[in-house]
């Protein structure tokens, strides 16, 4: 049996660049504010990839943060999951707002992510969210 590192070894840097691409990366950015994986998956995915990207950022639209807001008002998730991630979408620089000119739904990340400073995620919050974002 060889002595041989395997091509396919996680302490292989140069092959962890090249099994998460480009795309990998904006798939694993689109699972954030989706709800797909996992936060502490993705998370984790993340960490494969620089912190600084030249690539296009993954758009942020109103219809996620609907969708966040009705997992949470569903009872599907907590209201440290919904913070969780809001505060990493607030975080990345690799996401953005769907309109930068939309100070409602930074407002609206901002809070989610900042309960200590700007209150409680709770149920009544989430539903004038919810209304801002569909105005």
């Amino acid at each position: 049996m060889s002595n041989r590192t395997s091509p396919h070894s996680a302490k292989n840097p140069t092959l962890v660049h090249t099994l998460f691409s480009n795309h990998d990366r904006q798939a694993t950015l689109s699972a954030l504010p989706n709800f797909q994986r996992p936060l502490s998956t993705v998370m984790a995915r993340l960490a494969h990839f620089e912190f600084d990207s030249t690539d296009e950022p993954l758009t942020l639209e109103p219809s996620h943060l609907r969708h966040a807001l009705t997992l949470f008002l569903d009872n599907q998730i907590s209201a440290s999951n919904l913070e969780e991630r809001a505060n990493q979408i607030e975080t990345r620089d690799d996401l953005r707002v769907y309109d930068t000119d939309d100070e409602i739904t930074a407002s609206i990340i901002f809070d989610l992510a900042n309960p200590t400073l700007q209150g409680i995620i709770t149920d009544k919050n989430c539903r004038t969210a919810f209304d801002q974002v569909n105005r």
